[in-house]
């Protein structure tokens, strides 16, 4: 247990050694050492109107059940309902609300379903907390040498806006987020972009860092 916390704190630090200087699209916080075109035009995937994040993580050498016992172990971890890691103004903090949850599991099959219920943070001043508790479904399906990730049906219930629920389909996709210029992100909507896109980077990260822990 010891090895996947670390394993979960590495895999969550900045990814450059500038990271605590910003820059801002809107309000959103965009680290200096990223280029800011990576979360503009085709960041955020849509199928059939939906907002749906896949991503292939490459796992070679590494067999079907190796990489599943790894993986279940890691969500067993990860999504803990009730339960908090760090502290919420640094980066590497989360937090799991009552929902979270696996939804089932067939280790033959090689399919895992998660239910998040999280607590995202989008300030990190000392007396204003920002947050937004975020609801999404993760799918994995696991091969010899790779797991495909799929995170999809994404909801907000931010705290700021009486607890509406906010669908990612109305906040965070190209029409919605990026200005009519293109050039940046809107004030309202911006900050739910940004987040959404590094909480997906950052589950991958976890999940390599995870499987290819030394026993």
């Amino acid at each position: 247990m010891k090895k996947i916390i670390l394993s979960l704190l590495v895999a969550a630090l900045p990814f450059c050694a500038n990271a605590q200087k910003i820059t801002y699209i809107g309000k959103a916080k965009i680290m200096a050492c990223q280029d800011a075109s990576y979360y503009m035009q085709g960041a955020v995937k849509e199928v059939d109107g939906k907002v749906v994040f896949t991503e292939t993580i490459e796992l070679p050498g590494k067999s079907k059940d190796e990489i599943y016992n790894h993986l279940i172990q890691w969500i067993g971890f990860r999504f803990m309902p009730n339960t908090e890691n760090g502290v919420w103004y640094e980066r590497s903090y989360f937090k799991n609300r009552d929902y979270a949850s696996i939804v089932s599991n067939d280790k033959n099959a090689g399919k895992i379903i998660i239910k998040a219920d999280e607590e995202w943070v989008f300030s990190n001043k000392t007396l204003a907390k920002d947050f937004t508790r975020t609801f999404y479904n993760l799918d994995f399906i696991v091969n010899d040498g790779k797991v495909v990730m799929t995170m999809y049906n994404i909801f907000f219930d931010y705290e700021a806006s009486n607890n509406e629920r906010m669908l990612a389909e109305e906040w965070i996709t190209d029409a919605e987020a990026i200005t009519k210029d293109g050039k940046g992100l809107h004030r309202r909507f911006g900050k739910f972009r940004v987040k959404t896109i590094d909480m997906k980077d950052e589950l991958v990260a976890e999940i390599k860092a995870a499987v290819n822990e030394k026993q």
